[in-house]
């Protein structure tokens, strides 16, 4: 069976900008799988992520999906006239599937310029709520899970950061791992007001787990099993991460075609 494998998320799997450089974990399956296709950009949120799967899964036989911050905004925009307004600004926006988004890049990333700080900073001060972007999140998962489902493919769930537990959104690197704010009873509770989470499948979504957290993301991953310190892997903490952990995934639905093979 010719597989298809379909990449869908943020910076940790992005082939363009200025993330470019890194080999990310994407990258190794692109080098070491036929047939492999990454839609990714720096800074995208979970809406634009979740669109890009729906625009896009039907070829593929295999979906991975990395998912953000959940404190990430992402806008669709299609008048004109508000696209116009937009370009002569400096906040981000990226064209993805011939959308044009504007991205708020989260509580740690919209601080980056003026234009966004006037955008975005009204937004987090008056209507930022903790339950509500986790809400907004995993009704998108169960979206797509459900989807996937439905139509036969095989797909795994994978989050940046662990974006459940912790209270803060901006410390992602190794050094604030022992004194971010965790509230394991602030999502317990979350989980038990919200029947709805019942369908998804959690068994298709990777958390990584330690002391601290039971969410933990691919770079929490990274902090405890290589030299990571930073708030993105690096090389090595993706190969590793593909080594370990997504790569024996894969090898679980493929033939494992090289690329070397063809």
């Amino acid at each position: 069976m010719n597989e298809k494998i379909l990449i869908v998320g943020d910076s940790f799997v992005s082939n363009s900008g200025v993330y470019d450089k890194t080999i990310t974990y994407a990258k190794h399956v692109a080098q070491d799988f036929n047939s492999v296709d990454i839609k990714a950009i720096p800074g995208a949120g979970n809406s634009s992520i979740c669109n890009a799967v729906l625009s896009n899964f039907k070829s593929y036989n295999i979906v991975i999906i990395n998912w953000t911050d959940t404190s990430r905004y992402d806008i669709q925009l299609q008048d004109k006239e508000t696209i116009n307004y937009y370009k002569q600004t400096n906040n981000q926006m990226a064209m993805i599937d011939q959308n044009l988004w504007l991205m708020s890049n989260g509580l740690r990333g919209y601080r980056n310029n003026k234009d966004s700080i006037k955008l975005w900073e009204p937004i987090y001060k008056k209507y930022f709520q903790v339950e509500d972007c986790w809400r907004k999140t995993l009704e998108q998962l169960l979206l797509v899970q459900s989807l996937l489902k439905i139509h036969g493919k095989k797909f795994i769930n994978f989050f940046s950061f662990d974006t459940f537990t912790p209270m803060s959104f901006i410390e992602f690197e190794k050094k604030f791992q022992t004194t971010k704010n965790y509230n394991q009873k602030r999502w317990k509770n979350f989980l038990k007001h919200n029947s709805w989470l019942d369908y998804i499948d959690w068994n298709q979504v990777w958390f990584w787990k330690n002391k601290y957290t039971e969410t933990g993301g691919i770079m929490d991953w990274c902090h405890d099993n290589t030299n990571d310190k930073g708030h993105h892997p690096t090389d090595d903490g993706h190969e590793q991460f593909y080594n370990l952990v997504v790569k024996p995934w894969l090898l679980n639905y493929t033939k494992h075609t090289t690329q070397e093979q063809t």
